[in-house]
């Protein structure tokens, strides 16, 4: 016969039993959770690394662009100073817009668009 004893370890250990049964499955989805957060932060990285990429060419390009501008500018700006009646040249021909002073020796002559 089981005694007083005997029995409430018993009740014990079905507590105890169904206490970690509850524990295993909070543990499961806690775990299924850390899963997809590290899904997500490694889709995150990854969205980072290629708009770091992209962050990279477009600076690339950017330094291009004013290189080019600068070369453009100077060309321009050359031109000009080779022919320094050309404001009134084209002042005369009715072509003359604005001009655009970019420092103290360097300006930009922008003709009327025919």
């Amino acid at each position: 016969m089981i005694n007083k004893l005997e029995v409430g370890l018993l009740a014990r250990v079905l507590v105890n039993q169904a206490l970690l049964i509850l524990k295993d499955k909070e543990i499961a989805k806690l775990q299924k959770q850390v899963q997809l957060s590290q899904a997500a932060t490694d889709r995150m990285e990854s969205c980072y690394i290629q708009m770091k990429k992209e962050v990279e060419q477009l600076q690339s390009e950017l330094k291009c662009c004013r290189q080019e501008n600068h070369t453009l500018i100077s060309r321009l700006n050359q031109s000009q100073l080779q022919d320094p009646e050309l404001e009134q040249k084209l002042r005369e021909e009715g072509q003359f817009h604005s001009v655009c002073n970019l420092g103290p020796h360097t300006r930009l002559l922008f003709k009327r668009s025919q």
